[in-house]
């Protein structure tokens, strides 16, 4: 009585393993048609923006008017891709310019976004405001690394001048998709505070001494070091400055000999050294 069960089970592991195995062969083939189809669309994008790599990102002034003039003067249809991109370039549509270089190959996209550095931070400054500095930063495709947030931070130093500085804070503080904010993003927004000269809103931002002892790259732990060290020196100065006008004015103001005019020329003086001595960032991060 048992073989018959037997002889149905072996049987039925017969069938599964037959099914496995076509099952396992029909997957390589669609496997291997997923990829070739992922190279092609790969090899039409290169194809499509291949002009990309080879035209120049200028801003000034020339520049814009004619390049804005030129895409205004055609109808959308009559644009191929890479039409469209610069054309998003120009007008300053960085949001279109983040979509297209996030769909093309890494290296391409790579490639195409430090030739807008490149020729951005060269020989002519471009016209770019705020807006446009936070949306060129935030179209980046991959990495912040080094060389792209030194020539940011030269970008930045030409989009928002120090009396503006205020407009920057703010929108650091509400935060993009790659600046600002909390967390990781700290750091890289320091950084190309620190190239772009907004030093004391660079420090907000940047680690302290002691965190940025411990970046294990190299070049990322020494530059952050050495503007920390410039700046504590240069807090050493002001504060050791401060102090000498201080004991001169406090002598003005106590010197009975002194009118009126003097003495009250001495208190204002004090008063206004009062507001600009400020804790230097050691003696801010031991209080805490």
């Amino acid at each position: 009585m048992k073989q018959p069960f037997l002889a149905s089970g072996i049987l039925i592991a017969v069938l599964s393993a037959t099914c496995t195995a076509r099952l396992a062969a029909a997957a390589e083939p669609a496997a291997e048609s997923a990829a070739e189809a992922a190279k092609r669309q790969a090899d039409e994008l290169r194809k499509q923006y291949s002009r990309l790599t080879r035209e120049r990102y200028y801003r000034h002034a020339a520049a814009l008017y004619s390049q804005v003039q030129l895409y205004a003067q055609k109808a959308p249809d009559q644009l191929d891709p890479a039409d469209r991109f610069f054309r998003a370039f120009y007008e300053g549509d960085w949001e279109q310019v983040r979509q297209t270089l996030a769909q093309l190959p890494s290296d391409l996209a790579a490639e195409v976004y430090n030739r807008i550095l490149g020729d951005l931070a060269g020989r002519t400054a471009p016209l770019l405001t705020l807006d446009d500095f936070l949306g060129l930063t935030d179209a980046c495709p991959g990495e912040l690394d080094t060389d792209r947030l030194r020539k940011l931070g030269l970008l930045l130093r030409v989009a928002v001048p120090a009396e503006q500085e205020i407009w920057l804070k703010q929108a650091l503080e509400k935060g993009t998709r790659l600046l600002g904010g909390d967390g990781p993003k700290r750091t890289p927004t320091g950084r190309i505070l620190m190239h772009a000269g907004f030093d004391a809103l660079a420090r907000t931002y940047l680690p302290s001494t002691a965190e940025a002892a411990q970046i294990e790259d190299e070049a990322v732990r020494d530059e952050i070091l050495q503007f920390l060290a410039s700046q504590e020196e240069l807090d050493q100065f002001q504060q050791s400055r401060i102090a000498r006008l201080w004991v001169q004015q406090a002598d003005s103001l106590t010197d009975a000999n002194a009118d009126a005019g003097r003495r009250q020329q001495a208190a204002d003086q004090l008063a206004d050294l009062l507001g600009k001595a400020r804790p230097s960032r050691s003696s801010r991060g031991s209080a805490s």
